[in-house]
């Protein structure tokens, strides 16, 4: 039956339901603390770790689910034109893909001129179906918001699709979003 389901734009709409002026608090809990660049981060066990030391951060406190995401953070922290970036929580966003999944972006950033929608994705996983719709949600929202913005004055916003192995120390946010920021 799905073969013959048609959508068009029409069938798409979005309303702005809430917006908050804050961000949810995070409780996060692991099984050890680390500095977000001690170099004792280990692929394996990295999602019950606690990074702390984090200055640009909305929070002080983070948890990522890889390496590349770690890495992210660390040039995030780094990068003079990032002013702050967020690791959302599940409720931050209610963005659904699918028959109803939430999808969870990996980080918020913002530089002086833009706000940033970021997921990074393991090369293996670039065409799976389920991340495909993520990113069509992800690009949406980001339309969504600018059209929003722009009204109240506000910067736009742009989604990045990343494959992991590009996130490199020496990466700069400015060349991530130059390569793989996606236009409809």
């Amino acid at each position: 039956m799905m073969q013959h389901f048609h959508k068009t734009e029409e069938m798409f709409s979005y309303d702005i339901v809430k917006v908050n002026d804050f961000n949810m608090p995070q409780e996060l809990f692991g099984s050890s603390e680390l500095d977000l660049f001690s170099p004792d981060a280990k692929a394996d066990g990295i999602r019950s770790v606690v990074f702390t030391g984090i200055e640009k951060g909305v929070f002080d406190r983070a948890k990522f689910d890889s390496i590349p995401e770690l890495t992210f953070a660390r040039l995030c922290e780094q990068d003079v034109k990032v002013l702050k970036w967020l690791r959302p929580a599940p409720s931050d966003f209610d963005l659904k893909y699918g028959r109803g999944h939430n999808y969870e972006p990996d980080f918020v950033v913002e530089t002086a001129d833009r706000c940033y929608l970021v997921e990074i994705k393991g090369e293996d996983k670039l065409n799976d179906t389920g991340v495909l719709a993520k990113k069509e949600v992800g690009i949406r929202y980001c339309q969504t918001a600018t059209a929003v913005c722009r009204e109240l004055h506000y910067k736009p916003w742009d989604y990045v699709f990343i494959p992991s192995k590009q996130v490199q120390p020496t990466s700069s946010m400015e060349y991530l979003c130059g390569q793989f920021v996606c236009h409809v």
